[in-house]
């Protein structure tokens, strides 16, 4: 393990590199970028404390975005084999990891097991009088458009689902396979895309409501967080109140208002 510093808009690594080596943020941040038909897309920033690249070293496969630092920057580097051995003796390090590796799981399952739906519900949703120790959060959610290319197919009052989880991603194009399930929300996308065919959902959990997004190369931002493949989490909490949401990269046409009522349960 050593520390490495790089200057404002230097590159750490390149999409496509070999991927041997896991980066802490010491201090300052790093841009996610990746190339998209020749024109680089910002999908957003991983700060300090944060690790980034472990997914592709654990995974072996190569680099699948570039990282450029956006101010001075200095960072803990970790090679493989150190990395794995830190996992297996620090508690936390390997709690984030086992949880990043669980909602990759979850994601695919909830990909596929919730394309069918049987008398108006999703085969994930639970039977009305099945128990449940995690008592599902109460409240609603309304669904607002906050760009012309979401307005375009929103509603001016946006959409209040009663059916959870809620899936968003683009229609089909040409000769491409249907997605895996059925999307509650389609987004006319040209290429090149920023949308996912199943880009993300809005489910509800026991802590409240939640935003997936299923391990998009773009990614999905919500609020300050950003979600997808290569970040460090793929679900996140949305706030009481009002919530941004933007789909495929930091300047995308896709975005989102998503206004949570909580209400206690009784």
């Amino acid at each position: 393990m050593s520390k490495q510093r790089f200057e404002r808009g230097e590159i750490v690594f390149r999409e496509g590199g070999l991927s041997e080596i896991v980066f802490r943020v010491i201090s300052g941040e790093v841009e996610i970028i990746k190339e998209l038909r020749g024109r680089d897309i910002a999908l957003g920033r991983v700060g300090p404390g944060e690790y980034f690249g472990e997914m592709g070293v654990i995974e072996g496969r190569p680099r699948s975005a570039t990282v450029k630092a956006v101010s001075n920057l200095e960072v803990e580097t970790i090679q493989r084999d150190d990395f794995l051995r830190r996992v297996s003796e620090d508690a936390d390090t390997a709690f984030e990891l086992m949880q990043r590796l669980s909602e990759r799981l979850h994601t695919l399952d909830d990909a596929f097991a919730a394309s069918v739906v049987v008398g108006g519900r999703r085969k994930t949703d639970p039977p009305e009088d099945e128990p449940s120790e995690e008592r599902p959060a109460a409240g609603s959610i309304t669904i607002l458009a906050d760009s012309d290319a979401v307005a375009a197919v929103l509603p001016t009052e946006g959409l209040s689902p009663q059916v959870l989880p809620f899936f968003v991603g683009r229609h089909p194009v040409d000769d491409e396979a249907l997605p895996p399930i059925t999307i509650d929300l389609p987004l006319h996308d040209g290429e090149p895309h920023r949308l996912a065919k199943v880009h993300f959902s809005v489910a509800k959990t026991s802590k409240g409501f939640a935003i997936r997004d299923f391990r998009t190369e773009l990614g999905t931002r919500v609020n300050e967080v950003t979600l997808g493949e290569h970040f460090s989490r793929d679900v996140t909490l949305l706030q009481p109140g009002a919530n941004s949401v933007v789909a495929g990269g930091s300047d995308s046409p896709f975005r989102f208002r998503i206004q949570v009522d909580e209400t206690s349960p009784g």
